[in-house]
């Protein structure tokens, strides 16, 4: 990449772009990149404390949680140690479910808008996180549904009328996720890259 080489058509891989830059922006040296990994991984613990103190009302939950995601994430057992795409994705996706749970009411929509996008630029690091997409989608339209669903006729024909006209903060979460993802597209179709990156990233990688 430093030498202007083009991922994916002149440079092969099976990864989404964003750790590609990471290490470029590094000249492919371990220590710097493991060094970035350890603030992202220390950043990750502090959001997901925040996090957690959102879902959480009792303050043994928050703690254990806390120390628990601390010692599994930094464990060579799952990897914790090397500089991986799931340690660069993890705090994206810790941040957009926080943006979400914790903004007030009025400024809700250009929360859940970065909450796309920061999911995005997750799925950018490794396509896992499409599943983190699909999770907090699911979360944002339990969290609207009534307390009680009433099951008479009318009842829950206005119910199920209500949910779906509701679906502006989904539909806010997938636009912000998809002008990333867009915008590297684009940028591949004109570095002439484009199915490279699909057959690299997607249709190689995923079964």
């Amino acid at each position: 990449i430093n030498q202007g080489r083009v991922l994916y058509r002149e440079i092969w891989d099976n990864k989404p772009p964003i750790l590609y830059l990471i290490y470029a922006l590094f000249n492919g040296d371990q220590f710097y990149a493991r060094i970035l990994s350890l603030i992202f991984g220390a950043l990750s613990v502090i959001a997901f404390y925040f996090l957690a103190r959102k879902i959480f009302k009792s303050g043994r939950s928050l703690y254990v949680s806390t120390v628990l995601f601390a010692i599994i994430f930094g464990l060579p057992l799952v990897e914790g140690n090397i500089a991986n795409s799931e340690n660069f994705m993890i705090l994206p996706t810790i941040l957009g479910f926080y943006l979400v749970f914790s903004t007030k009411e009025k400024i809700k929509f250009l929360a859940t808008f970065v909450a796309g996008i920061l999911l995005s630029f997750a799925f950018l690091t490794k396509i896992v996180a499409v599943f983190d997409l699909a999770a907090l989608f699911v979360i944002i339209f339990i969290l609207k549904l009534p307390d009680a669903l009433s099951f008479s006729s009318s009842a829950l024909k206005n119910q199920i009328k209500t949910i779906v006209t509701g679906l502006e903060q989904e539909t806010v979460l997938i636009i912000g996720f998809i002008i990333p993802i867009f915008l590297t597209i684009l940028y591949l179709l004109f570095a002439e890259a484009l199915p490279d990156f699909y057959r690299a990233v997607f249709s190689q990688n995923v079964g």
